[in-house]
């Protein structure tokens, strides 16, 4: 098992033909925005050093920010796929919502048979708070590797609450990357939580 940030086009020739599954899950643009941000605090890692919040959302509508440039190609390349045998295409908002639901249609495509009780121990593991504190996934085993340059001082993991954009993007901001969900949207992709 392997966790990526590849373009569908770069994933190896045998995977887009068939051999091996992917699980693939898009997020609301309005929220990546300010996850990508907010990890820019966390781990020194972006190309650039934005002077402003702005100056980040107009490089990521742009398509000019780290991993996934741009991002309305990225998502549409799995969306194409996704009535591909071996692509199961999900959302955050849509997983969030109903996690026991989510776990089963992942099941479903993996091929394993699940009980209430797997379900319901799957998702106590998988809800944002169990992940905050764990320290296998919260990024906490890492902070002590000076390479990383990690912040020590804050969360990896933040609220994982979809629709979070309406607390901090100021209205501007919200209509540039309303660009972004207007160009997906012509493919037949909406986004919960967009306005």
């Amino acid at each position: 098992m392997i966790k990526s940030h590849l373009h569908h086009f770069l994933l190896p020739q045998q995977l887009r033909n068939g051999k091996g599954r992917i699980i693939y899950i898009c997020r609301n643009p309005k929220d990546i925005a300010i996850s990508y941000y907010r990890f820019k605090d966390y781990a020194k890692i972006l190309d650039k050093d934005f002077a402003t919040f702005d100056s980040f959302i107009d490089c990521f509508v742009k398509g000019i920010e780290l991993y996934r440039c741009p991002w309305q190609r990225h998502v549409l390349e799995y969306w194409e796929h996704r009535h591909d045998s071996n692509i199961l295409f999900l959302q955050y908002e849509d997983v969030v919502e109903d996690m026991p639901a989510a776990i089963r249609s992942i099941a479903r495509f993996l091929g394993r048979e699940l009980t209430d009780d797997d379900v319901s121990k799957i998702s106590d593991y998988c809800y944002v708070d169990s992940m905050r504190n764990n320290p296998m996934v919260n990024w906490d085993c890492w902070k002590g590797v000076k390479d990383l340059n990690l912040n020590a001082d804050l969360a990896f993991i933040n609220k994982g609450k979809p629709g979070g954009w309406r607390d901090i993007l100021t209205k501007e901001q919200s209509e540039k990357l309303d660009l972004m969900l207007q160009e997906v949207k012509k493919f037949g992709l909406e986004f919960k939580h967009s306005s």
